[in-house]
């Protein structure tokens, strides 16, 4: 009877380590499907905006006349600006995003070990008026 009630603690023992896993799981697999969906919803945009504004200067630039030539000028400057703009934001956010990572990563091993960033813990000396 004994073995019985171990063998069942064990089980439910197993149980609970194989849900929490399988609960990580689903979470990491959440935030990669989030990651893509992202993806997919940031490159059709970006790609059909450079598709039209190139559409926009070349349409611009085959009128005669040199204010229209400078307005084609001007519109090709916009989309190259804009261009390099996404890139240069994304590139930083992402750069911000691993150094987030980082740092939180080693704020767990941190508390985990017991140390702590801004040195031994303080002391509280003295006490509040309200006591």
């Amino acid at each position: 009877m004994l073995r019985a009630a171990d063998g069942l603690e064990n089980s439910r023992d197993a149980m609970l380590q194989t849900i929490t896993s399988l609960k990580a799981l689903c979470n990491a697999g959440f935030q990669n499907t989030l990651r893509v969906v992202m993806l997919m919803a940031f490159l059709p945009l970006l790609c059909g905006g450079v598709f039209l504004g190139t559409l926009v200067v070349v349409g611009q630039s085959s009128k005669e006349g040199t204010m229209q030539l400078l307005t084609a000028v001007v519109l090709l400057s916009d989309v190259l600006f804009k261009i390099v703009a996404t890139i240069v934001t994304e590139m930083g956010e992402y750069l911000l995003h691993r150094r987030v990572t980082r740092a939180v990563r080693a704020r767990g091993r941190q508390q985990h070990t017991g140390e702590s960033a801004a040195g031994p813990q303080g002391t509280v000396v003295g006490r509040t008026t309200g006591e």
